[in-house]
Order: structure tokens, then C-alpha cells, then sequence
């Protein structure tokens, strides 16, 4: 059976998605035909760089606050991706890198094949340890500058308790 979005609410599971077959699933400008008929290539590499530690266990206070229990920042945040990932094109190239102490690459592929794979790679993680964002810049870097595909994207994810943070290598990152 299929498991993508199985831990968000069912009314965000692509499964009770209300709009008609053959519809697009997303509504972004740039996939759009422009005034003259054509279509610009909307692929795009987006790179997901979720913190990991042990911070992100603590509840988030806004999960909590809409009754819906009390989730960790750390599900929240992967729900996030897992909603952000419903919005993206078929053709778009997608990876999840976790970090704390260390970086790890959790999934990377096609958007499909990463919402498929998403919520039972990211049951296995248990947040821990410190939040060491700048581990990520190589594999980040390694992913959106061996990538072929124009746009490229990278999207932190972190509760913020961030003690230190290279600010000129994510720059660099940012416009290399």
C-alpha cells in the first residue's frame, strides 16, 4: 500500500486531494504557460536541511495549540517537508539531509519517489545531540552544484537553538 502522507492529517493525504483527475497538483506561476503559449522547464533541485537534535524533540507549541496533541518540532518540521513536497512538480529533484552533531543524506530522488519513501525514513530518526547546522553545507553543496538543473533551492528547517552558524559559507552556498 501506498504510505505517503500517512502522518499527516487525512485531509492533507493526497488520497482525499478534492481537485479533479488530470488536474495539476500544484499552482506555482513559473509552471504556467506564459502569455505567448509557452512553457518554461519548471524543474528544480531543492535541498531540505532538517535539524536533527535533541531540541527537536521538545513539543511545538503550535501543533499543540490546534488539538492535535502535542507533536515534536521535529515532526512538525517533517510534515512540513511532506506538505512542501505535495507542492512541487513530478520532475522536480528533491533531497532531505538531516543534521545535529553530523549530517546525513535521508532521502534523495524525484519528488515522488521521495514523498513515497519520506515517512518511513523519517520514523527511523530519533533526534538527538547538538545542532551543528554547518554539517550539512557539503552534502547540501555536493547535491545543488553537481545538479544540472537551473533552479535549486535550499530550505532550512530548525527550531532555532542554533549556537553557532558559518554565515559566509551559507552565503557562498546560497549564490554558488
Amino acid at each position: 500500500g501506498e504510505t505517503e502522507g500517512a502522518l499527516l492529517p487525512p485531509e492533507t493525504q493526497r488520497g482525499s486531494d478534492p481537485r479533479p483527475v488530470g488536474a495539476p497538483h500544484h499552482r506555482c506561476a513559473h509552471c504556467h504557460p506564459d502569455q505567448s503559449g509557452q512553457h518554461e522547464d519548471a524543474a528544480a533541485e531543492v535541498v531540505f536541511l532538517l535539524d536533527a537534535s535533541a531540541s527537536m524533540n521538545e513539543s511545538a507549541e503550535a501543533a499543540s495549540a490546534s488539538g492535535g496533541g502535542a507533536a515534536s518540532k521535529f515532526r512538525v518540521a517533517w510534515q512540513g517537508i511532506g506538505a512542501a513536497l505535495r507542492l512541487l512538480a513530478p520532475q522536480d529533484r528533491v533531497a532531505v539531509i538531516t543534521f545535529n552533531g553530523g549530517a546525513r543524506i535521508v532521502d534523495q530522488g524525484t519528488c515522488e519517489a521521495v514523498a513515497a519513501a519520506l515517512d518511513h525514513d523519517m520514523a527511523a530518526i530519533q533526534p538527538s545531540g547538538g545542532t551543528a547546522p554547518d554539517t550539512a553545507l557539503a552534502p547540501a553543496q555536493q547535491i545543488l552544484t553537481g545538479s544540472r538543473i537551473a533552479r535549486k533551492l535550499a530550505v532550512l528547517l530548525t527550531d532555532g537553538e542554533v549556537p553557532a552558524m558559518d554565515a559566509g559559507a551559507w552565503e557562498k552556498m546560497l549564490h554558488d
